[in-house]
């Protein structure tokens, strides 16, 4: 019985940890407390009526019984601790639990990790590991497998792996815990009793202990596990490069972009840049670069769209795989004014949120409301900016290369004439990827003319017209025109709608600055800080902006050619050197820092996947070899009668004079066989092989009458297997070690029936 409560503990420690893997989802704190409750609760119902039932000879109560008691039990335990407070999806406490069982996993995958602690998403780790703890602990009363028990918890820990792979953390070591936990729980499991508890031997075994552990079935999930783990550890590097990162089911779903209808924050611009004014949100600490509010990569014709795919927001948002190491983070805490639509400022890609109703597409970074914007909602982002390249970095740029950038490298048809001149004219000379894009910012920069008066539009006919005859507009047509021009010349380009801040007053009473009116607060965004750039995309860096908008030296047009509106201080030194670097000196190199590609082969992950299949194989076998004669000799000495007993021990006496290669014949009589095993092991091994000789022919021949003279009892069959020990050992001194290895591991001995002879 303390063998039997030892292997229900190593159950209970198995489904705790594979709960206590779902921490990259919520983190340790939140979900601890429900997975220890849901690991132990299970188990103790389990064992108790079957402890109180063996004392009295009587077998564990009926599986369904055990089942729906563990249900009713955890439905009490969720409703006083996770849904006492409800849920914020339905009313009532069944209703609650219901929805979190039904949509809880749906939505977990359908939101960045860590996750918000709501009882609807928890609810997935409890529920999990309390099934995880039910099924082991049945398991463990109810069957002879050694390994059976544990497949439940390494089956939960497998879900919550998927399902928590872009949280933060790591599963090593809960993944060395269960190796060890499953480890201790095989060996209780085969120190176990055979008989289970209350079976009385002299009764027929009830049917739920009827199945009875070979060596093969239990080698064979010996070989499962090691080949999991073989192929883990020699593909699974380089599965998981790097530069692949895991397979997270979440690249897989999405919430549609636009959750309301909304419109596009590029017809706001004229609007804004008119009454200049109004404050559009508060930044808090203020900051003087530019703020993101909306990315637009798709364009046909007559507007520019996003195609982002976005996922409600947790805590944190996974890094962008093209994003270079040693970005720079930078915190904000953002208060919506009059700011329309649904998209939500942000300084670039967040790393950490606050805040609720938040969405983000994980490809861009991009946020949205998953509601309207109101006066005073509040939220928190904290944003990683990239750090600045070098001139001969920027130089060496290379564009993107995949679907996504197919994508943004695509036109609809009919490409007006200006448009397609335009084109011509800006990428005249060539050069490196960069250096086309920066002569196109400065063909903007400097052939054109800034003026907040100008009509709005950037449909195919707006940018012909601003090409081709007025020469003046709005940031919202140099970018547009400049994502455009970019596409004609091979480049993958987007549209970024944002603000650049003006330089603000720190006191709240400071004056208004010109051209506009009212008070101008520290860290507040007017609507006159409207500001439209374009994008390129390059390999290693990812979006890199460019500048193309010139400053305004009036009220009304003007530009100045070396100031742009939005341009960092100092970038416009390093793009000038990085655009005079002759295009046949650059090196065919990822700038520094920038994730190199770890690609490989598919050759090479076959060759590494087909090592560990025949590694795995090789394991499996020589467990099976290995464990194949102990299990048929515990099978053997732990049957149900006496006479069956000294047959066994006969029998394996006769399988180990095999291994030794001294093999007996099917058709020799006892007598043959002393004679034979006493040449082997000398005069020592003979009174021992002749009394076992004789104990396994009344076993055979003998009445099967209890107290005849001639029958077989305990003690007769406890002596047939002294003899049994000692002939091993007799075998074990005389026989080679290589020759036992080598008969241990022959297929006829692994494979090969095993012998039988029946009492008569």
């Amino acid at each position: 019985m303390t063998v039997r409560l030892a292997s229900l503990g190593a159950v209970a420690c198995l489904a705790g940890l594979a709960g206590a893997a779902f921490h990259r989802g919520f983190g340790l704190g939140a979900v601890l407390g429900p997975v220890v409750a849901a690991a132990v609760i299970p188990v103790l119902l389990a064992a108790l009526p079957a402890t109180l039932l063996a004392r009295g000879g009587r077998r564990p109560p009926p599986l369904p019984v055990s089942v729906l008691s563990s249900v009713v039990l955890w439905l009490a335990v969720v409703a006083v601790t996770l849904f006492r407070d409800g849920s914020p999806h339905a009313r009532g406490v069944l209703p609650a639990i219901a929805d979190g069982l039904v949509n809880g996993g749906t939505r977990l995958l359908d939101t960045t990790l860590p996750a918000s602690k709501s009882p609807d998403l928890l609810v997935v780790p409890q529920a999990l590991t309390w099934l995880a703890a039910l099924a082991g602990a049945e398991l463990v009363l109810r069957t002879r497998s050694v390994l059976a028990p544990a497949v439940p918890a390494l089956v939960a820990f497998g879900i919550a792996v998927t399902v928590t792979v872009s949280g933060p953390g790591s599963n090593l070591g809960i993944a060395g815990g269960l190796v060890v936990v499953t480890g201790a729980l095989a060996l209780c499991r085969r120190a176990e009793p055979r008989a289970p508890w209350g079976h009385d031997p002299g009764r027929r075994t009830w049917p739920g202990w009827a199945g009875r552990v070979d060596a093969r079935r239990s080698a064979l999930g010996l070989a499962l596990v090691a080949a999991t783990a073989a192929v883990a550890l020699t593909a699974g590097p380089a599965l998981l490069a790097p530069s692949a990162g895991p397979y997270d089911l979440r690249a897989h779903r999405s919430v549609p972009s636009h959750p309301q209808s909304t419109v596009s924050p590029l017809d706001f611009v004229s609007a804004w840049l008119h009454s200049p004014g109004d404050v559009l949100f508060t930044a808090a600490p203020p900051l003087s670069r530019n703020i993101r509010l909306a990315v637009l990569d798709r364009f046909d014709g007559q507007q520019w769209t996003p195609s982002a795919r976005y996922t409600p927001a947790g805590g944190r948002v996974p890094p962008a795989p093209d994003t270079p190491p040693g970005a720079d983070r930078i915190h904000q805490d953002i208060i919506i004014g009059t700011l329309p639509g649904i998209f939500l400022p942000h300084v670039d890609r967040p790393v950490t949120l606050t805040g609720a109703g938040l969405a983000v597409d994980t490809a861009d970074g991009s946020l949205i409301s998953s509601r309207p914007l109101a006066p005073g909602r509040a939220y928190s982002v904290t944003s990683a900016v990239p750090r600045d390249l070098s001139p001969e970095q920027l130089a060496a740029l290379r564009i993107a290369s995949g679907t996504s950038s197919d994508t943004t490298r695509a036109l609809p048809p009919e490409l007006p004439a200006p448009i397609a001149a335009a084109a011509r004219e800006a990428g005249a000379d060539g050069g490196t990827p960069f250096q086309r894009a920066y002569r196109l910012e400065q063909y903007l920069r400097t052939q054109f003319t800034y003026d907040q008066d100008a009509p709005s539009g950037h449909t195919y006919g707006h940018l012909a017209y601003f090409l081709d005859r007025s020469h003046t507009g709005t940031s919202e047509q140099f970018a547009t025109a400049f994502a455009v021009l970019a596409r004609v010349l091979g480049l993958p380009s987007r549209v970024v709608v944002g603000f650049h801040p003006a330089r603000q007053p720190t006191s709240d009473a400071a004056p208004a600055e010109t051209g506009r009116t009212g008070t101008v607060r520290a860290g507040d965004v007017r609507a006159g800080d409207v500001l439209v750039w374009p994008e390129i995309d390059f390999a290693g860096v990812g979006w890199v902006p460019f500048y193309p908008t010139p400053e305004a030296t009036g009220q009304h047009g003007g530009s100045v050619a070396t100031a742009a509106q939005g341009e960092p201080t100092g970038r416009a030194q390093k793009v000038t050197e990085a655009a005079a670097v002759p295009p046949q000196s650059v090196v065919e190199a990822a700038p520094a820092g920038s994730p190199r590609s770890s690609s490989t082969p598919v050759g090479v992950l076959a060759g590494l996947a087909a090592a560990g299949a025949v590694m795995a194989v090789g394991v499996a076998y020589l467990v099976l070899a290995m464990s194949a004669p102990a299990h048929r000799r515990r099978r053997r000495r732990t049957a149900g009668g006496d006479r069956e007993r000294v047959v066994g021990a006969w029998l394996d006496t006769l399988e180990s004079l095999d291994r030794a290669g001294a093999p007996v014949r099917p058709s020799a009589t006892p007598t043959a066989v002393v004679e034979h095993g006493s040449a082997l092991v000398g005069p020592g091994g003979r009174a021992p092989l002749a009394d076992l000789a004789r104990l396994a022919t009344m076993a055979l021949h003998g009445p099967n009458i209890p107290g005849a003279p001639s029958a077989v009892s305990g003690r007769e069959a406890e002596t047939a297997w002294q003899h049994n020990a000692t002939m091993r050992a007799e075998l074990r001194r005389v026989t080679p070690r290589r020759r036992r290895a080598r008969r241990h591991l022959a297929p006829a001995a692994v494979f090969g029936s095993p012998r039988r002879i029946e009492p008569r």
